[in-house]
This record gives structure tokens, C-alpha cells and sequence, in this order.
């Protein structure tokens, strides 16, 4: 969802304002329903055509992550005079993103004895507000519009992405790798 509105005044403080404030916000879900077991669920590893470890899959698995992202900001574009335009900025930003309470069913054959059902605990990863300022100026060098010189200054965010939540999501898809040794050759 995301809106603004813009307001222009002519003569007003020492030049042409217009201002524009506005709003971007963002919910998003990360769900992946039907991430069932692999059959078998297991996989053999080899060493020179000999099998030397076993890795087990924990499905079925049903990863849930959310993310919240709010954005407001306000901007002046103001000309003092014909030749010069000043831009002010200013942008607020809330992001979240957490792992919801939720469980699983154990993991199919004989995989259950690694991965039995369990429930996890919600994991709430720091919450960013963050205010950016901007500044920017543009001034005509010759008055015809032909030739500018421009500067601007300003700090930006890192907007953090729903996938992050992957790395602490307890219900993502996982394997587990045993060694063992076949003493007997067969």
C-alpha cells in the first residue's frame, strides 16, 4: 500500500514550496504449505562407490515467516530563486520480521527417530526505526538550463527482506548427516 499527497505554494518563504509527504507500507508472508517428505527420506552419501555417511531430511516441514514494513516521509522542493532548487528530506522506517509460534509433525521414516514432532517458540528478530535525511541541490550555471551543477547528500537503509527470517526459522527444511564405518565390508 503506499499513498501521498503533494501541496504547492508560489511565493511563499522566499520562493516556490512544494511539499510532498506520503506513506509506503508492506506485510508479507513467507509460507510454503506442502513441503512434504522426500520417499525415502534419506539419502546415502558414498566414498569411492562405498556408502560412508546417511543424511536424513526432517519433512514434512511447513516454514511460516512475516515481515512488517512501514515507510513515511516528507520532502521540500523549494526554489528561492530561478536558478536554484533545494530538496529536504526526511524518511522514517519500521521493519520487522519474526518467526511465528508453530510446530511440526515428525519427520516421515526413518528420519523420525532425528526429527520427532515438535512445537517452537515465536523468534522475533530487532525491530529497525530508522529516520534518513536527504538533501539535494540543483543550481542552473549559465541560467539557460542547459548546464547544472548538482550535489546531494543523503543516508540510506538496508531494507531487510522476509527471507532473512530463514536463518533462524526452526521449521526450515534441515538435514542431519551421520559417518559410520562398515567394519564388515558388505
Amino acid at each position: 500500500i503506499k499513498g501521498n499527497v503533494t501541496l504547492y505554494k508560489s511565493n511563499w518563504g522566499r520562493g516556490n514550496h512544494e511539499f510532498r509527504a506520503g506513506f509506503d507500507e508492506g506485510i508479507g508472508t513467507n509460507q510454503y504449505p506442502g513441503m512434504s517428505s522426500k520417499a525415502p527420506n534419506y539419502h546415502l552419501q558414498y566414498d569411492n562407490g562405498v556408502p560412508d555417511r546417511v543424511a536424513f531430511f526432517n519433512g514434512p516441514v511447513t516454514p511460516d515467516r512475516r515481515l512488517n514494513l512501514l515507510g513515511v516521509y516528507v520532502r521540500d522542493k523549494w526554489t528561492p530563486t530561478r536558478r536554484l532548487t533545494l530538496n529536504f528530506g526526511l524518511r522514517y522506517a519500521h521493519e520487522s520480521v519474526n518467526v511465528p509460534a508453530q510446530c511440526r509433525e515428525a519427520a516421515a521414516g526413518p528420519s523420525a527417530a532425528v526429527f520427532p514432532a515438535q512445537c517452537f517458540d515465536e523468534i522475533q528478530l530487532p525491530t529497525w526505526n530508522n529516520v534518513f535525511p536527504r538533501l539535494q541541490a540543483a543550481f542552473d550555471l549559465t541560467g539557460d538550463g542547459k548546464t547544472l551543477l548538482k550535489g546531494a547528500w543523503g543516508r540510506f537503509g538496508f531494507m531487510r527482506d522476509i527471507a532473512i527470517g530463514t536463518r533462524y526459522d526452526p521449521n526450515s527444511i534441515t538435514y542431519a548427516s551421520f559417518v559410520w564405518r562398515d567394519l564388515n565390508g558388505n
